[in-house]
């Protein structure tokens, strides 16, 4: 009888705990990403709106996830936005001008003269503009050491009932009186890329973005008509004026 191979020996325990961590650390913070983004829309007396995520998942994800995530370009939290019925409808609007401030173009996304699939991929991208995230407020007063700034937070500061301007403030001045909102992170980048890209192709040297955006109509209509006007208005969010 021909004799069995020898078995190999078992690697060693503190050798295999010490290649799993990685892929533990790695795993945790996608898992970390998906906990710590905000949930909803959930219905509120002042309408629907987003939840803030829980603190025990917030804490760790900006202290240690994100960074990493940032690091590896896996950043996204894995909610969709076709996951989201009734989100609100907008477009962009991209005034480019010179460098002198002198108005040269125009452009609007989607683009109502563009081929039917480069408007539709069009639509699709700006549908990640328009799900702003509320702002968590500090917790306490923090005491800085010398040499070390506040981080800038930017929200919607609102100018009047329908129209909103992106501010960016330290993050103790950020309002604790009232809710207030921001921009994803990823739409930032998205908002930053087309302005460059079009100052580009155009010769411009600045742009001003400017989104207008619309909530689709509550079921809450069926019952109460008043609300239906204040809910088709268009909703004006100002970017401000992006270098090239």
């Amino acid at each position: 009888m021909p004799s069995s191979p020898p078995r190999q020996a078992p690697w060693p325990r503190w050798l295999i705990f010490l290649a799993s961590a990685p892929i533990v650390f790695h795993l945790g913070c996608v898992i970390l990403a998906a906990l710590a983004a905000p949930s909803g829309p959930w219905a509120t007396p002042d309408g629907t709106g987003l939840a803030l995520p829980p603190a025990a998942a917030a804490l760790p994800y900006e202290g240690v996830a994100m960074p990493y995530l940032q690091g590896i370009g896996l950043t996204h939290n894995y909610h969709f936005a076709t996951n989201r019925v009734g989100s609100p409808d907008a477009y962009l609007e991209v005034r480019l001008e010179d460098a002198d401030g002198k108005p040269l173009k125009t452009v609007r996304f989607p683009d109502p003269d563009a081929p039917p699939l480069v408007r539709q991929r069009q639509h699709q991208l700006i549908r990640w503009l328009v799900e702003d995230q509320p702002v968590a407020p500090p917790r306490g007063e923090r005491i800085y050491p010398p040499g070390l700034l506040p981080k800038r937070v930017p929200f919607w500061d609102m100018v009047d009932a329908r129209r909103l301007v992106l501010l960016e403030v330290p993050e103790p001045e950020v309002p604790r009186n009232r809710m207030v909102y921001r921009p994803t992170p990823w739409s930032l980048v998205v908002i930053r890329s087309i302005a460059r890209h079009e100052c580009r192709v155009h010769g411009a040297a600045h742009a001003h973005v400017t989104r207008y955006s619309r909530e689709s109509v509550s079921p809450e209509a069926l019952v109460n008509p008043q609300a239906v006007p204040s809910a088709i208005e268009e909703l004006v969010s100002d970017y401000g004026r992006i270098p090239r």
